[in-house]
């Protein structure tokens, strides 16, 4: 429906279409400013997108009937979000800070690593602290850190066929050792 929003890269986008006096030729689907594409069925059809970005895109449907009439559906939109959600960033103690964030919900086996960044000093810039994961495990622990230091963190799922857009930006700040001496 329009609005909607999905955790999934590819879609299968399904319907019914109705013609009592000639009957449906052909369904086709067209993707953003793509080109229309050819529908699996005519009365009942299916079309399976190719792998879609992170983002808004419009899908629209045509229907061609056996008498050459054409039906062009309105545009529905709908927003793809394979990024993770809910990154959070927690100090530990002087040189360590952990990440957690909430995994995207998709098919077993899909998700093959995370890519993590890091900015220190603040407006610095990002910086890859390391470019997979090698597991689909919603946590990072990041170590070797200065003490009294402000982190930023944002976090990519990396997928077989594409990587995500960046998660929200957690920021840490690092505690300070404090010596007692006696």
């Amino acid at each position: 429906s329009d609005g909607t929003s999905v955790s999934v890269p590819t879609l299968k986008i399904s319907g019914t279409a109705y013609d009592p006096i000639s009957g449906i030729k052909k369904v086709e689907v067209k993707i953003d400013s793509g080109a229309f594409q050819i529908a699996t069925g005519t009365t009942a059809w299916t079309f399976n997108t190719d792998s879609l970005s992170d983002g808004t895109h419009t899908v629209q449907i045509r229907v061609t009937d056996n008498a050459g009439n054409v039906f062009t559906g309105l545009a529905i939109t709908f927003t793809v979000n394979t990024a993770p959600t809910g990154l959070t960033a927690i100090a530990l103690d002087e040189n360590k800070i952990s990440l957690v964030w909430t995994s995207p919900l998709m098919e077993t086996g899909s998700i093959i690593g995370y890519k993590i960044e890091r900015e220190s000093p603040i407006g610095g810039g990002w910086h890859i602290i390391i470019s997979n994961t090698g597991n689909a495990v919603p946590t990072y622990t990041d170590t070797g850190l200065t003490a009294g230091t402000v982190y930023n963190y944002r976090v990519y799922t990396i997928y077989s066929d594409h990587t995500s857009a960046p998660s929200n930006t957690a920021s840490a700040k690092t505690s300070v050792l404090v010596l007692s001496l006696q």
